[in-house]
């Protein structure tokens, strides 16, 4: 047994090292590759994207799962459950879960799909910068219509955004996510209503300069406290903040830093940080195998949530570091009291980018996209006509009207690169960190009073021992709910919003 389930491990451990090479140069084409090379790119990772495909789905590969489990039912073959242990059981039915999903796309799909995401990419970044959605419209129409293929591939049998979906959030469906967005819809909307009948006084800390030195010193500074390992890590510049993972010993993480907004970067910088601190906690003895990989999108999205919004946007944290960013901008802050500036820092200002969103209208520009996705998966619907949809439910939804595509239908990266089923991630990874949140205050009474002296280890660690540890052994529901003891709620979530903006508001 032990023979068999080593040498499905290194076919596994062999399909790591190149996908980690694939992201290698993913990583690059963001941060460093200058624009001339992007036709290169586009040829250079669809052949490698075609490779890994093989290298998933060949022989070889097969052959070594076959001997383990049925492939066509998906059952592990009699006479070996009694010799696996559980969580080898679980590995090997991921495994076969994944194989099932690979084995369905065609190998000149697949490198069809990765030059059309290389392209529609470098397309997306020249429109944006130009303000032309005329240059992005032919890229995302073929993205959709690839993105429709793909989900015909994956499952003929149920609706396409539910196979696109899957691949992000795993057994999530859109029946689920319906029930939980449109009730959290009504509540977030009702909150700013009440928000908008109040009149606070806040401080405009856009109207100030930020230096962009000072910025990054302060950046580095935080996210060191809260843990992350420079020695497996290193933060770089990009249009878009990501983070990317090759291994638990480099997790890297990009910002954006503006120099008009003091917390567009430090945010950002933080939310990658919660990613690469799930994915430098990821069990190292299981690189390459389901294992070592993260349950979910939207347990990432947790991770990432958590750090940004329930550390970097609260009282606690600004009771650590108001007084140190006031050291690196002592001019601009002289005058704003530490209470004034948490006010400020969580107003709430309804826009229409979302990564400049406030907490709670946050939720809103993902159900905006979530609602667009479906219709895209759905209908045939031109470029100009989702340019169009997009505009329609800004309105319908928020109220507003972007004047200008880089602030509209372009200030995304995730459709140019064929991200179709992502988005639902973002708020359910909101309402998953709430509930985790809930649960480590039952556990560690003084977590927020460390989060004020700027100890942040034993957070660290429970969540390392609780969710970053535990790979995909949980389907990503019953890893919540086996965590918080609860079962999937927008309670908990709800509540610290109604919380929070009812003290900075007053009602």
């Amino acid at each position: 047994m032990s023979k068999k389930l080593d040498d499905l491990k290194s076919q596994l451990e062999k399909i790591a090292f190149l996908g980690s090479a694939i992201s290698l140069l993913q990583w690059d084409q963001q941060v460093n590759m200058p624009m001339g090379g992007g036709a290169y790119r586009g040829d250079q990772t669809g052949f490698l994207e075609g490779l890994l495909h093989k290298m998933k789905t060949g022989d070889e590969f097969k052959q070594a799962l076959n001997k383990l489990i049925n492939l066509d039912t998906g059952e592990i073959l009699e006479g070996l459950k009694e010799d696996l242990k559980e969580e080898e059981r679980v590995l090997i039915y991921e495994v076969w879960r994944d194989w099932n999903t690979s084995q369905a796309l065609p190998g000149e799909f697949v490198e069809e799909f990765s030059k059309a995401q290389t392209a529609s990419f470098i397309a997306w970044q020249e429109a944006k910068r130009k303000d032309d959605f005329d240059l992005f419209a032919p890229h995302l129409k073929k993205i959709i219509q690839l993105s429709k293929q793909k989900a015909t591939f994956y499952n003929p049998n149920i609706l396409k955004y539910d196979a696109l979906i899957d691949r992000y959030e795993p057994y999530m469906t859109q029946a689920k996510i319906d029930q939980i967005f449109g009730e959290l819809k009504f509540e977030v909307k009702g909150l700013l209503s009440e928000i908008e009948m109040k009149k606070v006084d806040f401080h405009g800390l856009k109207e100030k300069s930020w230096e962009k030195p000072s910025q990054e010193r302060f950046i580095e500074y935080v996210i060191r406290d809260l843990g992350y390992d420079w020695n497996c890590g290193r933060q770089d510049f990009s249009e878009h903040p990501f983070s990317i993972s090759f291994h638990p010993t480099d997790s890297r993480i990009t910002t954006h830093i503006k120099e008009k907004d003091l917390l567009f970067g430090l945010l950002a910088s933080i939310h990658e940080c919660g990613h690469a601190l799930y994915e430098q906690g990821l069990n190292k003895e299981w690189f390459g195998t389901p294992l070592g990989e993260a349950a979910s999108f939207g347990i990432h999205e947790s991770q990432s949530r958590f750090y940004e919004t329930r550390i970097g946007m609260s009282k606690p944290f600004w009771d650590r570091y108001y007084p140190i960013l006031k050291s690196h901008f002592y001019s601009q802050l002289k005058d704003i009291s530490k209470e004034d500036f948490y006010k400020s820092l969580n107003r709430v200002v309804p826009g229409v980018i979302r990564l400049d969103a406030d907490e709670l209208t946050y939720n809103l520009h993902i159900i905006i996209r979530y609602e667009m996705e479906k219709e895209m998966m759905e209908k045939d619907l031109e470029p100009h006509e989702i340019s169009n949809l997009w505009d329609t439910k800004y309105e319908e939804i928020l109220g507003l009207r972007a004047q200008k595509p880089s602030e509209g239908i372009l200030q995304d990266v995730h459709w140019a690169e064929g991200y179709i089923g992502y988005f639902p991630s973002y708020v359910l990874g909101c309402v998953y960190a709430s509930m985790i949140y809930e649960k480590m205050l039952k556990d560690m009474p003084d977590m927020e009073k460390d989060i004020a002296k700027g100890e942040f280890a034993l957070i660290r660690e429970w969540l390392r021992k609780n969710i970053h540890s535990k790979g995909r052994f949980k389907k990503p529901l019953e890893l919540v709910e086996e965590v918080t003891e609860e079962k999937i709620t927008i309670k908990p979530y709800v509540d610290y919003l109604r919380k929070k903006y009812g003290e900075i508001y007053s009602f």
